[in-house]
């Protein structure tokens, strides 16, 4: 266990308990990793590499919000959400269910990115 050290304006560092990531950041972590195995197992080649690297830029935004909570960091999740949206129309599998799997998660990764910049006390400006 860490030990707590209290500030003057009630604030505690040092804790090994932090709390580490919120809602909308532990739901892009999982999305993220959902994109991955669903590109692995989607039989679609353009798709598959896209999809896995997506992910994982997915899973590192999530990582980087969760780590160090910042408007900027949310907003990076949003923009890859975005581009996860729009890769089907950029890869050519906009037909295929790959496309439909992209678009879903694209679409969940960017509400949460909006969730999470929501709740981040320092939303108005960008660090």
């Amino acid at each position: 266990m860490g030990h707590k050290h209290h500030h003057k304006d009630g604030e505690v560092s040092g804790s090994s308990s932090a709390n580490w990531g919120s809602a909308p950041d532990w739901a892009n972590l999982f999305l993220g990793g959902l994109l991955v195995v669903l590109a692995a197992i989607v039989d679609s080649y353009t798709w598959t590499w896209w999809g896995i690297f997506m992910g994982i830029l997915l899973i590192l935004a999530a990582l980087w919000d969760m780590s160090v909570p910042s408007a900027a960091a949310a907003i990076s999740q949003g923009i890859v959400g975005l581009v996860i949206f729009l890769l089907p129309w950029f890869g050519s599998f906009a037909s295929a269910s790959a496309g439909w799997i992209s678009w879903t998660i694209g679409i969940l990764a960017v509400i949460c990115a909006i969730w999470a910049w929501a709740a981040n006390p320092n939303s108005s400006s960008v660090n």
